[in-house]
């Protein structure tokens, strides 16, 4: 009886330790799994050439020359570039699926080995020690065939050997499928972050299509319809700056520089993932010759349609508007004004879409919005401005450049506007 049981469980851990673990679980063999992980990746690589090839052409294209035709490639090419990102983000996204699927093969293996393991040293200890109460001693005093017990000592030691040998495989595969558990919960926490990309660049897609679509019906896609729109919104918005810099000097404000933090401290982060500076702030060449007050009075980041724009803090959206709505072409056109928990506050104009409703709470890196073209832009920017949060509110009130309508936008003393790059982290 004991030898049978001896034969039957040294061939079972036999099979337990060098059956392949992996096979009957997957339908795909973890080899083929890591082939189609390769493929995801050079597509992934290809993709990225693609891309900047568009990307380069957009850019090349929004610095020539303002006109019709040139702002239409621009938008054709980002409209390539960003349909091409969102193919590699889908591939993205297909490759860490097939990492997660690859990953919870292994642990499904690891847990059946652990499982395996387990029953075949249950199993062993329940034959020998319990199954015929017969102890290892008495069975060889016992027994008239002395050779036949050493054989069965032999046997035991031999058992013995391999359930120590389990019990440091189980531990270690333990350990692995820790491991392996770890990296599936980061994997799924890629794939969330990808999936959201994904939503985020469509919607950038959309936003680039609209644009494109609605300065074709303005313009009739005229050319010469088209400076003549650019000359008009140039004459109203010198007009409007003008209006609106004698206003906002008439305003009366005591700086408390103890009321926000200090210049330097890095309080803010980026709006924008990728930064490009256009326009500084204050009084450089270029505000002389743009600006009514010779001053500009916040900073302008290089921006394609549809980009996305981030809170540069934890605070609330307390305004938002859109001044095209009423005069187009004067001023910001689509804004909002967030203040910060920090005692700041910021402006962002020239968005193409708001994504947030007025009285939201906003966390520092939410996509608040999407950078445009719209109010008066020679090309596709983020304008940020930045107060203590004290200084700033959004007003309604008319325009003697824009007769019959009135204008709600953010307005704050000349001297409270702060240079935002003072408050953002070094490049």
């Amino acid at each position: 009886m004991r030898h049978r049981f001896l034969s039957v469980f040294l061939i079972v851990m036999f099979v337990f330790v060098n059956f392949p673990i992996y096979s009957i679980y997957a339908e795909d063999t973890a080899e083929q799994l890591q082939q189609k992980i390769n493929e995801r990746s050079d597509l992934i690589k290809k993709l990225d050439q693609e891309i900047k090839l568009y990307s380069d052409l957009a850019d090349k294209t929004s610095k020539e020359a303002q006109t019709l035709n040139n702002y239409i490639k621009t938008l054709d090419n980002q409209v390539k570039a960003t349909t091409l990102d969102i193919k590699k983000s889908q591939n993205s996204i297909d490759k860490t699926n097939l990492e997660i699927k690859k990953i919870s093969n292994e642990i499904v293996g690891n847990e059946e080995k652990i499982m395996r393991l387990r029953n075949g040293i249950r199993e062993s200890i329940v034959n020998q020690y319990t199954l015929d109460n017969t102890s290892i001693v008495e069975n060889f005093l016992a027994d008239k065939n002395i050779l036949s017990s050493v054989k069965e000592i032999e046997f035991l030691g031999i058992i013995q050997s391999r359930i120590d040998s389990n019990i440091k495989e189980i531990t270690q595969v333990k350990k692995d499928l820790e491991v392996n558990k770890t990296d599936e919960q980061i994997k799924k926490e890629e794939l969330e972050k990808e999936k959201k990309g994904l939503t985020t660049k469509q919607t950038s897609l959309n936003i680039v299509k609209e644009e494109q679509k609605k300065e074709l019906t303005i313009t009739k896609n005229q050319e010469s319809t088209y400076n003549k729109l650019l000359a008009d919104r140039k004459k109203q918005k010198i007009a409007f700056e003008k209006e609106m810099f004698d206003y906002e000097n008439k305003l009366k404000y005591v700086l408390n520089p103890s009321s926000f933090p200090k210049s330097g401290s890095s309080p803010l982060v980026w709006p924008l993932e990728s930064i490009r500076i256009t326009q500084q702030f204050g009084v450089t060449n270029a505000s002389r010759r743009l600006y009514a007050s010779g001053s500009h009075n916040g900073v302008d980041f290089g921006a394609k349609v549809g980009t996305p724009v981030m809170a540069m803090g934890d605070g609330v959206l307390v305004a938002q508007g859109d001044t095209d709505l009423v005069c187009r072409g004067v001023s910001f056109g689509k804004w909002i004004l967030i203040k910060y928990n920090n005692g700041l506050a910021s402006t962002y104009g020239h968005l193409s879409q708001l994504n947030y409703k007025t009285g939201s709470t906003v966390k520092s890196g939410d996509i608040v919005a999407y950078s445009g073209n719209t109010g008066y832009s020679t090309g596709p920017h983020l304008h940020v401005s930045l107060y203590p949060a004290d200084a700033v509110n959004a007003i309604s009130r008319p325009s003697a450049s824009c007769p019959g309508v009135n204008l709600t936008m953010p307005v704050a003393p000349v001297n409270a506007y702060l240079d935002p790059l003072a408050y953002m982290p070094k490049l």
